[in-house]
């Protein structure tokens, strides 16, 4: 399956890097910092988001603001090992008081991609994968397969995690992708195939790495990347598109 990758871009605790470069946007790499007008100067709804959301609008804010399609045919496709976790966890400590509504609204797997698809104004296919086996990568390859079964014609598809206290929690990655043949900066191939081994998880989401890569002058003019789990195999492959440095 074929699809051209348009961008990518990703937020950790203290990094952001997309098409306009690496920076930092929280130097005390304790949370996400909690005035969201850092990032949504009139969006009071980045302020009364959960954690995991916050880290996936942010990293959408480095993305290009412009949708490349009709905003009913993008789709929002995304990948978590910890899904909802950290607002089950908020929601069941508030019951020995009192349940928070606004917390048990937020206590989906789905939550992170309806809170993307309210800011970039989606209303194309909006799947969640949870799962331990490569999240990232699946959420990529279900996307691609999305957009060659024609259901949409571009797609944002990534990864997050966030749930307090964990070592190395605390990001959010996402790739904006066109159809096959489209104009871009890049290709992607994915290709799926039986497998029953099952990688560990790395400490970071290759997807990170394939952001640095496509925004590198110095780098290779290919990214390659396999995870195996849930019973196949997934390789991703980017080329640069020619003409591209």
């Amino acid at each position: 399956m074929h699809a051209t990758l348009l961008a990518a871009a990703y937020v950790d605790r203290t990094t952001m890097s997309g098409p306009a470069g690496r920076g930092t946007w929280n130097p005390s790499g304790a949370d996400v910092p909690p005035d969201g007008r850092v990032f949504f100067p009139d969006w009071p709804r980045f302020t009364r988001a959960d954690r995991a959301s916050r880290f996936v609008l942010a990293a959408s804010t480095l993305l290009p603001g412009a949708l490349p399609a009709d905003p009913a045919r993008v789709a929002v496709v995304l990948g978590s090992r910890s899904g909802c976790l950290d607002a089950d966890r908020a929601f069941a400590a508030s019951r020995a008081d009192r349940p928070l509504p606004s917390v048990y609204a937020r206590t989906l797997p789905s939550t992170a991609g309806a809170e993307l698809a309210i800011l970039r104004g989606c209303r194309g296919p909006n799947l969640s994968l949870v799962q331990d086996a490569a999240p990232d990568l699946r959420a990529v390859a279900v996307a691609v397969a999305e957009l060659a079964a024609g259901s949409c014609d571009a797609a944002f598809a990534g990864a997050y995690d966030a749930v307090e206290g964990e070592p190395g929690s605390g990001w959010a990655c996402l790739l904006l992708l066109g159809r096959a043949g489209v104009p871009g900066p890049a290709t992607l191939d994915v290709a799926r195939t039986p497998s029953d081994a099952c990688d560990a998880a790395p400490a970071r989401s290759p997807l990170m790495d394939l952001a640095d890569f496509l925004y590198d002058p110095s780098a290779p003019t290919a990214f390659d990347v396999a995870a195996s789990g849930a019973g196949s195999r997934l390789a991703l492959s980017v080329r640069r598109a020619r003409g591209v440095p």
